[in-house]
Formats: C-alpha cells, sequence, structure tokens
C-alpha cells in the first residue's frame, strides 16, 4: 500500500514539473501595452518623456517601462510606469528599490482609489525627505501588494495568458521639492485610473 501511494506521490510531481516546463515554453502572446494608451499631454497637464537610467534599464529588462514628466498645475511629478506583461518579475515592491539606493521609509499612508487602494511613502535620505505614490493595477483593481500581483500572473499563465490584463506598477513622484498634492494631481490627469 505504501509503494502505490509513493508511486502516486511521484507521477504527481513529475506532472506538475512537466506542467511548469511546458507553461514556461509558451510565449506570451505579444499585445500592445496599455501604457501606449496614455497621454502624453491633456487637458490641464502636459508631460514629456524621460530616458531610464542605467539601473532602470537592468532592472526592468524586457518590460514595457513608460517614464514621464507631467506638469499638473504647479506640480511637477515624474511617473514611471512597468508593464510586467513580457516580463512578470519587473514588478517587484517599490520599498525594496528605495531601500536600496540608500533611502529610509519612514511612514506609509493609505490613499483610497477607485478600485482599490494605493500607498503614500515617506522616504529620508542625508537630511532630505521626499514622497512617493505607487500602486499594481490590473486593470480593474488597484493595490499595493506585489504578492498579489506575482499571484495574478501565476493565474493568467495558468489561463495561457487569457484572464485579465498583466499587472502594472504605477510609481510617481514630486520632480522638486518633497511632496505635492497627491489628489490634486490624480485628478490632473485621470487617464492614470484606466491603466
Amino acid at each position: 500500500m505504501k509503494c502505490s501511494i509513493r508511486i502516486i506521490l511521484w507521477c504527481g510531481l513529475a506532472i506538475a514539473v512537466i506542467a511548469c516546463i511546458a507553461l514556461e515554453l509558451i510565449p506570451p502572446e505579444k499585445s500592445e501595452s496599455r501604457l501606449a494608451e496614455l497621454p502624453l499631454n491633456g487637458f490641464g497637464f502636459a508631460g514629456r518623456d524621460l530616458p531610464l537610467n542605467g539601473a532602470e534599464k537592468d532592472i526592468f529588462q524586457g518590460a514595457s517601462v513608460l517614464k514621464r514628466l507631467y506638469q499638473v498645475g504647479n506640480d511637477r511629478v515624474v511617473l514611471l510606469a512597468v508593464d510586467s506583461d513580457l516580463n512578470r518579475h519587473a514588478i517587484h515592491d517599490p520599498l525594496h528599490c528605495f531601500r536600496g539606493s540608500g533611502w529610509s521609509v519612514t511612514g506609509k499612508t493609505g490613499l483610497s482609489l477607485t478600485g482599490g487602494s494605493a500607498e503614500i511613502v515617506r522616504l529620508v535620505k542625508d537630511q532630505e525627505t521626499v514622497e512617493a505614490l505607487y500602486w499594481i493595477t490590473d486593470g480593474r483593481s488597484r493595490y499595493t501588494s506585489p504578492a498579489l500581483a506575482w499571484w495574478q500572473s501565476v493565474v493568467r499563465r495558468l489561463h495561457l495568458q487569457k484572464t485579465r490584463q498583466a499587472p502594472v506598477l504605477i510609481l510617481l513622484q514630486p520632480a522638486k521639492g518633497t511632496t505635492v498634492d497627491w489628489a490634486d494631481v490624480l485628478r490632473g490627469i485621470p487617464d492614470l485610473m484606466d491603466i
């Protein structure tokens, strides 16, 4: 009896390994990134594309990435948006990047959004204090959990990329100064909620 249970377990493990290898070999469907839909300029805001720096190119290799400077009223913000459609490892916890760049996280505040929430983080480095706002979206919901983004990617791969859209990380930081009125910025660029 014990031998047959062992055989069943080994067969189950072999099937799981073969399924994982098969899913890894299936290329993702090439789709237009949702980031392409975000306008550069609009009523009440103006933007310009920014180049990725060397570290960003390395970190986000293979992913669709959009980096822009937006002027919204008196506020200037830098947007970094990462679409994980072609590189599911591109989305990770932004706090790791901040800490890796020498910033200390001194506070976090939730911000309610349509379909979920975002997080405002306060960062300190060498007597300089700044804020950043981030969230992850699948086109329907907005959240701050990289683990949930990873899980959605797994489910998406199991469904052969036919369910939901790939998670996209949205990260906003003030271009100058320590903070901006985040509610005004989000109202000023309403298309951010359509990603």
